[in-house]
């Protein structure tokens, strides 16, 4: 889950990304790009390369460790060996994956392809899943990591959303950047809980804004012109 610390009944999550090709329309900051689609029933997940070298016996990523939630929005993880270009099934079935690591990787030290997460009936061309909407999570190359400011609240946890960035690479630095950080109750729709614009932004809240278990929380951002989006939040989960 990206924890930098826990405590009793205190869990603290960081959570970023990036999207490397914003330009002015909205996106979501993942490292897949485009608008996520949240998935509303729990499947099994897929997860290829699109190179052959992420093999458990290839020079590049050899095991990861994907995490998320079930169906009832439980936390849960498990351990991939990969396949390169073939289809690797989860054991378990995920409603959210939310960040997936490489544990082990051959000579190249990285992952040599985009490692893919999804789901498991989509169709695949050579490790690519063909559908957009049913990509869940994916690892760029040489990442070693999912980059994704997508997040859901396990059940079980009250969420406090205490900081948040966003920031952009672009050959002119001058471009307006416009964000938007997003919460999604259960059963709702997103919300716009911080409105971002004109440059970089930092920003710590006064007083944690409170997220309810099982909400949705993303950062979406579009630029002036064409760019490099990134951005983060970090959150202190309190078990309930």
């Amino acid at each position: 889950m990206n924890q930098y610390g826990a405590a009793g009944n205190y869990l603290a999550i960081r959570k970023f990304g990036y999207n490397p090709a914003v330009s002015s329309t909205m996106e979501d900051i993942w490292d897949y790009g485009g608008i996520i689609t949240l998935a509303t029933i729990a499947v099994n997940i897929g997860v290829s390369s699109s190179d052959v070298k992420d093999d458990a016996a290839g020079v590049g990523a050899r095991t990861l460790t994907m995490y998320g939630v079930d169906a009832d929005y439980v936390i849960q993880s498990e351990s991939i060996i990969l396949d390169g270009r073939t289809k690797v099934v989860s054991a378990n079935k995920y409603l959210r994956v939310y960040r997936a690591i490489v544990n082990s990787a051959g000579a190249e030290l990285d992952n040599a392809g985009t490692i893919f997460f999804y789901d498991t009936s989509d169709t695949i061309t050579n490790g690519t899943p063909d559908t957009a909407a049913k990509v869940f999570a994916a690892i760029t190359p040489a990442h070693n990591q999912s980059l994704m400011a997508i997040y859901t609240i396990p059940l079980g946890y009250k969420g406090w959303l205490f900081h948040h960035y966003v920031d952009y690479a672009a050959a002119d630095k001058r471009y307006i950047l416009n964000g938007e950080l997003l919460v999604r109750p259960f059963g709702g729709v997103f919300n716009i809980k911080h409105e971002m614009g004109d440059d970089r932004q930092d920003h710590q809240w006064e007083f944690p804004f409170p997220l309810e278990e099982k909400s949705d929380i993303k950062v979406a951002l579009e630029l002036s012109a064409a760019g490099i989006a990134y951005a983060g939040f970090d959150i202190i989960l309190e078990k309930i």
